[in-house]
């Protein structure tokens, strides 16, 4: 059955196959020329608006134990996180020397008064905003 969702996934139909990891914590060739790129979006705890924006860069190579579990710990997801005011959004990048994957958090489309929705602004997949939260406070 696995097999079957994953073929039809691959034919572009829409299925998704949610749940997949970012970083599987095995590619260790990669790992040297990895980058993980942590952006928060909108702070709104911040009073300064220059402030608003924080981006955190961490090479994989330089990675704690701790920092390197945790991001093979986030998953894609396709539930989408209730909107709320004092929400933050986060953006995450892997930078490999073959290319960038970009995701962001599962309440990304509630920018700008949204209600929700299915709009990941481009990125590859959603993932759970606490569990982006949880990984931004270990790189800070």
């Amino acid at each position: 059955m696995a097999l079957v969702v994953a073929l039809l996934a691959a034919c572009g139909d829409g299925l998704r196959v949610s749940g997949g990891v970012v970083w599987d914590g095995t590619d260790e060739d990669q790992d040297e020329g990895a980058t993980v790129v942590v952006v928060i979006k909108h702070d709104p705890q911040q009073p300064d608006p220059q402030q608003r924006t924080i981006t955190a860069r961490l090479p994989l190579a330089e990675a704690s134990e701790p920092q390197r579990d945790a991001l093979a710990e986030l998953h894609e997801t396709e539930q989408a996180a209730p909107c709320a005011s004092d929400a933050v959004f986060y953006q995450l990048q892997l930078q490999r020397p073959q290319g960038r994957t970009d995701y962001v958090s599962n309440n990304w489309s509630c920018q700008d008064g949204e209600t929700g929705g299915h709009d990941a602004g481009g990125a590859q997949a959603w993932i759970d905003v606490a569990a982006l939260a949880d990984f931004v406070a270990m790189l800070q």
